[in-house]
């Protein structure tokens, strides 16, 4: 089977798609572990941890009024800021990193053949992993994932408009291999969008 995928496509898809994708990646080792689990959403935790810290520094100013603090407060003052800093650059990039994966300007073509599943990135760029390399494939909201066994290899993420031709190419040709089929409730914790 093949599917070709213009860059107009790839540029047309919703934020969230790209945003579930970065979230089964950062999950990758839990998923590993157990296939069916929910999903930490990084995009929402990182923004929990600045809203909550500036919440406690605000807090902490109204009970001291920002005055006389001692060396150990000082401290952990400075030490609550880069860590809210760093939660900050965090979030701006995994937010670069969307924006990025929607802007490719390459056409791609994915290929499910006997051997394994094939991504062409408009001739530049050939990834592949082989069948034997699947861990698992599971449907999330918006994209159907296929997991590789090793982390080094590729994650494999496709448009759900693809799903029922996958899934019954899968189905016919691997029936082996385990799907995970949620429909369109995300397990997540939370919203991805």
């Amino acid at each position: 089977m093949r599917i070709e995928i213009s860059a107009k496509e790839k540029a047309g898809r919703s934020k969230r798609y790209y945003r579930e994708f970065l979230v089964v990646s950062a999950n990758y080792r839990r998923l590993i572990r157990q296939p069916s689990c929910r999903l930490r959403n990084p995009f929402r935790e990182y923004l929990v941890l600045l809203i909550v810290g500036c919440l406690l520094l605000g807090l902490l100013g109204a009970v001291t009024g920002f005055a006389d603090f001692d060396a150990p407060t000082v401290a952990a003052l400075v030490l609550w800021g880069v860590i809210m800093l760093l939660c900050i650059f965090r979030l701006i990039r995994l937010f670069q990193l969307c924006a990025a994966l929607a802007h490719d300007p390459k056409d791609a073509v994915l290929t499910l053949d006997a051997e394994g599943i094939e991504l062409d990135r408009a001739g530049t760029q050939t990834m592949r992993l082989a069948w034997s390399g699947v861990a698992f494939v599971r449907v999330f909201r918006e994209s159907i994932c296929i997991l590789p066994k090793e982390r080094t290899s590729l994650l494999f993420a496709i448009d759900r408009k693809y799903e029922a031709q996958i899934l019954n190419e899968l189905k016919a040709q691997h029936p082996e291999i385990l799907i995970i089929e949620q429909g369109a409730e995300m397990r997540t914790g939370g919203r991805i969008g």
